[in-house]
């Protein structure tokens, strides 16, 4: 007894026509919350919190989207597509992490880059910020 899905023959009828609908709002979704999760990140403090929420919002998007693919009888291309948004949302948020568990160090970092005027006193900060990061990571 095989179990067959429940899909249309007809591809205008409502329920395609909806799937399609809920499809392209999940996609639009996806792209503005992963544009607002990488814009944030590049903040420090609440920002980066916030750049959290809205990569997570991507992939929750990207997930509900997927959902509505079988039915809106879409291509292969589009699962291809979810996917990627997945991916991006979850190599952002931990780099995102990555910057809030070690917010004191860039914070120094960015203060030191900013007031550095010459590539010797760049790579000095560079160098500054390897130091820190290894003794926090040592503690």
């Amino acid at each position: 007894m095989s179990v067959q899905p429940m899909l249309p023959e007809n591809e205008s009828s409502p329920m395609v026509q909806d799937a399609k609908q809920r499809l392209d709002v999940c996609h639009r979704l996806s792209i503005a919350f992963g544009l607002l999760g990488f814009v944030f990140s590049s903040y420090s403090g609440w920002w980066l919190i916030a750049a959290v929420s809205f990569q997570l919002g991507m992939i929750i998007s990207a997930v509900w989207g997927m959902t509505y693919i079988a039915r809106a009888r879409a291509s292969s291309g589009t699962y291809v597509t979810f996917t990627f948004f997945m991916v991006i949302a979850l190599v952002l948020m931990f780099s995102t992490a990555i910057q809030i568990i070690f917010m004191d160090q860039t914070n120094q970092f960015a203060d030191c880059t900013r007031h550095a005027l010459t590539i010797v006193r760049q790579e000095q900060c560079k160098a500054d910020l390897e130091d820190n990061l290894l003794g926090s990571l040592l503690k």
